[in-house]
This record gives C-alpha cells, sequence and structure tokens, in this order.
C-alpha cells in the first residue's frame, strides 16, 4: 500500500469532519422538511467520525454510506456531485489491501446502479435530460474502474521498484562486508608470511643440530603445510584479480573435496556420496575453498549435537551440479539459518562470514546457495551449471 495505515486514518478523518462541516452548511440553505434530514446527517458524520477514527476500512465505509445518503436525497444520477465518490475510490486503493478496497468498490458501484435504475424507471420532470444523466452513470463506471485499474497497476510497480532497490541495497551492505573481510585476510595473510619465513630458518638450524628429533619432524610438517595454504591464498588473490575462470571437471572437484576434508578436518565424521559425472562447472580457484567453508561451518553446527555426522552429496542433473551439506544442529533459531549467506550472523560458533563468502564465490559462477532448515537438520545446497565435455 502506498500509505502507512496510521496516516491515512488521519487524512479520512479530516475528509469526515469536512463532510459534517458541509452538511451543516447545507442545513441553513435548505427548508424543511429537508433541513431535518441534513441536520441527521450531520449528528451521523459526526459520530461515525469518532467511532471510526482508527480504522481507515471503517471510516471510508462511513464516508461511502453518508456521500451515498447525501447523493440519493439530492438527485441521485442527477445530482451534479454525482461524480464525487471517485474520491473514496482512489482513496480505498490507497490506503486499504485489495479485499477491503474492492469492497468500497462494489458498494458505491452498487449504489450508482441503483440511481441509475432509478432514474430509468420512474417518470422524471427532467425527461429531456434524461440521457445525458444515463451518460453521467456510465461514465462514472468506466471512470471508477479505470482509476482503480490504474491505481493497482502503478502500486505493484511501484512495490516492484522498492523491492528491486532493497536488493540493490542489500547487495551493496553484501559487497561492503566482503571487501571488508578480503582485505582484513589479504593483510593478515601479508603478516603472516614475515613469521613463517621466520620459523622454517628456526627449524632448518634445529634440523641441523638434531635431525632425528620426532618434533622437529612434526614442526616441518606443520609448517609445510602453512606455506602451503599461504601459496594457495596468493595463487587465489591472482586467480580472482585476473577473473581467470576454468573448467572444472565435478569428479575432480569430489575428489579434492575429500582430499582436503581428511587432511583439515580430520576429526569429521563424514559420510560421503559422489556423483563421479564427467559434467564440468566453469569456475575459478576459490570454488573449493567456498564448498570447504560450508564443510566445515555444517562441522561446527554438528559438533554439540548427539549426532555429529556430516552428510555430503553430490549430483548431476537438468543441466546442473547439486552439492549438499547436510548436518544436525541445536539451539540456533530458524531465522539466523536463513539468513545465512547472505548477511553476517552472530551466534556461538562466529560470525556466518565463511558461508557469506560462499555464497558470493558461487554467484560469481551463476551458482546459488539455498539454507533449507528440516526439523533438527539443515541442508546447505548448492546449485551450479555444468556443460557436458562431449
Amino acid at each position: 500500500m502506498l500509505s502507512t495505515t496510521k496516516t491515512g486514518a488521519y487524512y479520512l478523518t479530516g475528509l469526515l469532519a469536512g463532510t459534517a462541516g458541509l452538511f451543516l452548511l447545507l442545513c441553513f440553505f435548505t427548508g424543511p422538511p429537508s433541513n431535518r434530514l441534513w441536520i441527521a446527517l450531520t449528528v451521523l458524520a459526526m459520530l461515525l467520525g469518532w467511532v471510526s477514527k482508527k480504522s481507515p476500512f471503517s471510516q471510508l465505509l462511513s464516508l461511502s454510506l453518508l456521500w451515498s445518503a447525501a447523493l440519493a436525497i439530492s438527485g441521485g444520477a442527477m445530482n451534479a456531485a454525482n461524480a464525487a465518490p471517485l474520491i473514496l475510490i482512489a482513496a480505498a486503493f490507497l490506503v486499504l489491501n485489495n479485499r477491503k478496497a474492492w469492497l468500497i468498490f462494489a458498494l458505491l458501484i452498487s449504489v450508482q446502479l441503483a440511481f441509475l435504475l432509478d432514474l430509468v424507471t420512474r417518470e422524471s420532470s427532467h425527461g429531456e435530460h434524461t440521457l445525458h444523466f444515463i451518460g453521467m452513470s456510465i461514465t462514472f463506471f468506466f471512470a471508477a474502474t479505470l482509476l482503480a485499474l490504474v491505481i493497482q497497476l502503478m502500486q505493484r510497480s511501484l512495490i516492484a521498484q522498492q523491492q528491486k532497490t532493497q536488493h540493490l541495497r542489500e547487495n551493496q551492505l553484501r559487497q561492503e562486508q566482503l571487501v571488508a573481510v578480503g582485505t582484513v585476510s589479504a593483510q593478515f595473510a601479508h603478516e603472516l608470511a614475515s613469521p613463517v619465513s621466520t620459523l622454517k630458518l628456526l627449524l632448518e638450524e634445529l634440523n641441523e643440530q638434531n635431525a632425528n628429533d620426532p618434533l622437529a619432524k612434526d614442526l616441518n610438517t606443520t609448517t609445510g603445510r602453512i606455506t602451503v595454504l599461504l601459496n594457495d591464498f596468493r595463487d587465489t588473490i591472482q586467480s580472482v584479480q585476473k577473473n581467470t575462470l576454468e573448467m572444472i571437471s565435478v569428479t575432480s572437484l569430489e575428489h579434492s573435496l575429500q582430499e582436503q576434508t581428511a587432511l583439515m578436518l580430520a576429526d569429521i565424521e563424514m559420510h560421503w556420496n559422489m556423483s563421479a559425472s564427467n559434467a564440468q562447472v566453469y569456475a575459478d580457484k576459490t570454488l573449493l575453498p567456498a564448498l570447504l567453508a560450508l564443510i566445515r561451518n555444517a562441522k561446527q553446527s554438528a559438533k554439540d549435537t548427539p549426532n555429529t555426522q556430516v552428510q555430503v552429496s553430490s549430483s548431476v542433473s537438468e543441466g546442473n551440479w547439486q552439492f549438499e551439506v547436510k548436518n544436525s544442529i541445536s539451539g540456533t533459531p530458524a531465522e539466523s539459518l536463513a539468513n545465512l549467506g547472505r548477511f553476517a550472523v552472530e551466534s556461538e560458533q562466529g560470525l556466518g562470514v565463511g558461508v557469506l563468502l560462499s555464497n558470493a564465490t558461487l554467484e560469481r559462477f551463476s551458482g546459488a546457495l539455498q539454507i533449507v532448515v528440516e526439523s533438527d537438520f539443515v541442508r546447505q545446497r548448492v546449485t551450479l551449471p555444468v556443460q557436458d565435455p562431449s
């Protein structure tokens, strides 16, 4: 609706007060017995204005009945102000919802139809102008219908524009969040490179002094893993900056996900159901970290539940690769889960930045992420378009 209920009520209250004032004025310009009818309508308008002041629908209904009664006692279809109810029809479609607005519309059209039938069936002293009055009534029907339809079309257009603007604002907010996260991540990676290099030099000296030390071997393995991750991070940043996309097979993605999960998330109880498809997706090196972030998010959600298993399935159908991560949840509001991937969502496990970044990455490849909550489980569904290599 184009106006809030409170604002519409203020305007309609003023219109009711103006109606009561007009009826009171007519009392002084008409003689008996008509002036008694106008006095009664004045009192009724004041009473209805006080009773219905908080309900726009009641106010419009009161105005419709009052104006119809005023037209009925002053000539009906022959009254020069017969088109005045068009104001109420416009107000109804601006202030009320569709169902109530069409009720007001039907009431006023019925009154006009009654005026027209009365004009046609009874013998009138203004018979030479009957066709003119009939034309006025028919014009009212067309004008009222056109006015209602035009206002509804304008409302729908405005609502669609508002939704589009809201969507653009949400995207802008999300992009600002992503830029901030990316900037901080790059800074951390840069700062981390120096101490890792120093640590490698110290480990080399330690190896020279005691090459058989088990602790030194473990440290070498860990440091080597950190170095590989930093190099992968640099390669990923360069891939994003150059916007280098390539065809990646679904099978290689599935194998990489299983290998990376076994290395970095070894404490997760996993159940894999892979497709082994030859189809390919068009993406870059950021796709694998985005999918791993979803598995890591599932691990964090399931670790405090009785069922800690994370189920991962993959399939290709109808030109899309369907990748799904399912895990149990406990204590997380469904509303917060529904906002995952769209905004940063604060929870005991973090802010949901990983899912936010994953969703942004998938959208770059014309993909989509859907969060589905089912009782005590949540599903993270990824959809990506595929191409058949054949």
